[in-house]
């Protein structure tokens, strides 16, 4: 049944990535959002929750980060989903000020494709060298190690990253910024990278069908898709110095000892790759020209998406709640929402 599941949602998923479709609506019951594809079955079933109790309708265009900044920049969205929050430089173009709002816990994983091998590590090094490409097979003597008690093939390693603008690349470069001082140097972290010789893949959806097909391959994913498309992923050393996993448990003890950024927390069990889904949303919104009404949706569907039921929904598929703490912080950021005119 999981499996007939999973594979309903990559057809949804693949549908939604091949459409340039974006469709606003302009009637006062009725929200419009871009952004981050990772947390789409989750937010589809919020969506029709919020739309049962309160005969609201808001609509996802899916799309990618950069394509969403611009358009809630440009204020033809009502929201942003997104797994960073924005950077001075995509500050410096809105007109107003933004409120990044968390919605639920993921995390980006190191997802491959090697036969017969199900429990990988890798450290921080090992990443760099392999996506620099100077280990460029598997059974490299660095590689096995930090693995010494799995019979790593002779195979060639096949490198995949991200070719759009992604949040994906964010996290992935921004806990190598942290950990490795080649890659800091030349590399760097960003939505998009200057990448050398490896394999752009444009979306989380092909990215992952690309590592399921290609034998000795290697790509950063978020997890559910590693788990949508049975990848094993690898486990990650994390700032403790301990390989692990990313699960439920570990992404949730890397939220709860740092907030807003996650990646390479100091816990001793703390998936170190691990991060937040936001929404981004207008503080005042009557200086986006939207309705008093359309704001008081807005405000009262992400009172409705933190709450303990809804939060409940995220865990039954595969994402991670909020900890209390950061579901405080949350609410905060809601409250501070406001719909106020110039002068008022």
């Amino acid at each position: 049944m999981r499996k007939a599941l999973s594979l309903l949602i990559i057809c949804s998923l693949l549908f939604q990535g091949c459409t340039d479709l974006i469709v606003f609506f302009t009637d006062d019951k009725t929200l419009s959002g871009m952004g981050s594809s990772f947390p789409v079955p989750f937010y589809n079933a919020l969506f029709a929750q919020y739309q049962k109790v309160s005969g609201n309708t808001i609509i996802d265009n899916g799309s990618d980060s950069e394509s969403g900044i611009r358009s809630l920049r440009d204020q033809t969205i009502n929201f942003l989903e997104t797994k960073v929050i924005l950077s001075e430089q995509d500050k410096a173009g809105f007109k107003s000020e933004i409120l990044s709002i968390p919605i639920c816990l993921s995390a980006i994983v190191l997802a491959y494709n090697i036969p017969g091998v199900y429990d990988l590590k890798l450290n921080s090094s090992l990443i760099t060298d392999i996506y620099l490409q100077n280990i460029t097979y598997w059974n490299d003597p660095a590689i096995k190690a930090v693995n010494p008690d799995i019979d790593l093939p002779s195979l060639k390693i096949t490198v995949i990253h991200r070719s759009d603008e992604s949040g994906s690349s964010s996290i992935f470069s921004d806990y190598l910024c942290k950990t490795d001082a080649q890659w800091k140097e030349k590399m760097g972290r960003g939505k998009s990278l200057n990448w050398h010789s490896s394999i752009g893949i444009n979306g989380s959806i092909s990215a992952s069908a690309t590592i399921r097909q290609r034998e000795g391959s290697i790509g950063y994913i978020v997890t559910e898709y590693a788990s949508m498309f049975d990848l094993p992923t690898a486990s990650i050393r994390n700032a403790s110095g301990n390989y692990v996993k990313a699960g439920r448990e570990s992404i949730r003890i890397a939220a709860e000892t740092g907030y807003p950024e996650i990646t390479n927390s100091l816990a001793e069990e703390a998936y170190p790759l691990s991060c937040f889904s936001w929404f981004l949303v207008y503080k005042n919104q009557a200086e986006t020209h939207r309705s008093e009404k359309k704001y008081k949706i807005l405000k009262d569907f992400l009172l409705f998406a933190v709450s303990p039921e809804q939060q409940k929904l995220s865990e039954t598929m595969s994402y991670i709640p909020l900890p209390d703490a950061v579901l405080e912080k949350a609410k905060k950021q809601i409250e501070l929402m406001e719909w106020r005119k110039n002068g008022e």
